[in-house]
């Protein structure tokens, strides 16, 4: 059975986090390398790791070390976080 992959709408093509959500287990991959290994969590692993997202938890600095609405990894992918 092949799986439905997502990724962020706010990465570029081919470059970043890809997501498939199964029946008792979500698969993570680098979308540059989609044969390559993957993550896999259980659901509440995936679901600590999104609130942990949601919080900041992944946050980069900016240049002047304040947290950047908007950062890059690598000039790849971008990070976006909510203003509180």
């Amino acid at each position: 059975m092949s799986s439905h992959w997502r990724k962020s709408s706010f990465s570029a093509e081919g470059d970043c986090l890809e997501w498939a959500m199964g029946p008792s287990s979500v698969r993570l991959r680098d979308s540059k390398d989609p044969t390559g290994p993957q993550l896999v969590l259980n659901h509440s692993e995936w679901a600590a790791f999104i609130a942990g997202i949601k919080h900041g938890e992944a946050d980069l600095p900016s240049e002047r070390g304040r947290w950047s609405p908007q950062a890059k990894v690598d000039g790849v992918c971008s990070v976006r976080h909510r203003d509180d």
